[in-house]
């Protein structure tokens, strides 16, 4: 056979590229020429066969030169035509497994029909072998102990500004203390976390609009929940900032209702009740629910 020339040189043919050369008659999924795969270009679609399906299909000549030079002896039209012939090798491949006996039920299992680590013939024996021996109520409560042990084990760092041993828990990102952190801020800024809400949970069914809460939820961001329900002071902070009433009376019980978001957003800075009716509320709920126990 004459080998064609470029510039003086002979031009390489497909045999060129196998290793060893007699491997390239051995390739059944090519269905073109040796003279039509020299004369592509390496993005020229040539004519292949799938190894799994038999079905004709076109591929790159680049593609192709890559499976000629890495000896391969498939080809495949698609992903899910070469996940089933690998997945049919591998069942046609012999298990060498040794056999065992369930630790359960104590059933001989063969090596080929072994299950999950090889303790057990079914899920059935597994599930009760963790029910009766894996996770017991006297190892539940031994961790448990180990977790609470580990948890009171106190961690002391010093604060970055003043210096002072404190427990690592409360350290504000571990660097500083509350103290440092609450010296650091305005008055203004002390204002508004001493009027924030601290009552029990137990009192929010007392609130108005308590079943905006049962229908919509808490309002969480990080959850997907922006249409949920918020805590709102009918007087407002602000209003007690610029007429200096106690923080004790804005952060009462009594001050509080529940809205959504969106209202919360709109009502904005404003009250939605007087002082002297916030007052008269603040008499009502201490003579129904008691003084200062909700705290």
């Amino acid at each position: 056979m004459s080998k064609t020339t470029y510039n003086g040189k002979p031009m390489p043919t497909i045999d060129d590229f196998c290793e060893p050369k007699e491997t390239f008659h051995n390739f059944e999924w090519i269905l073109f020429s040796e003279k039509d795969y020299i004369k592509a270009k390496s993005n020229t679609q040539l004519k292949c066969r799938c190894s799994y399906c038999l079905k004709d299909f076109y591929r790159s000549k680049g593609e192709i030169a890559k499976r000629i030079r890495a000896n391969k002896s498939s080809m495949y039209c698609s992903l899910s035509c070469s996940t089933s012939a690998t997945n049919k090798l591998k069942r046609k491949q012999p298990t060498t497994l040794p056999d065992y006996i369930c630790e359960t039920c104590g059933k001989l299992v063969l090596g080929k029909d072994t299950y999950s680590s090889g303790r057990f013939c079914c899920r059935k024996c597994a599930n009760a072998y963790s029910s009766k021996f894996g996770n017991t109520p006297e190892k539940r409560a031994q961790k448990a102990l180990s977790m609470k042990k580990v948890n009171s084990e106190k961690v002391l760092r010093p604060c970055k500004r003043c210096g002072q041993l404190t427990e690592c828990g409360q350290l504000v990102y571990n660097v500083v203390c509350n103290t440092c952190l609450m010296n650091n801020k305005s008055e203004r800024e002390l204002y508004y976390i001493q009027c924030a809400f601290k009552f029990s949970k137990t009192l929010y069914k007392y609130l108005p609009g308590y079943e905006l809460l049962e229908q919509y939820g808490w309002y969480k961001p990080i959850k997907n929940n922006r249409l949920g329900a918020t805590k709102d002071h009918m007087v407002s902070i602000y209003y007690g900032w610029t007429h200096n009433i106690d923080p004790k009376i804005i952060s009462h019980p009594a001050n509080c209702q529940i809205m959504l978001l969106s209202d919360n957003s709109s009502k904005g800075e404003k009250c939605s009740i007087t002082i002297e009716q916030l007052l008269k509320r603040i008499e009502q709920w201490e003579n129904l629910y008691g003084g200062p126990d909700w705290t």
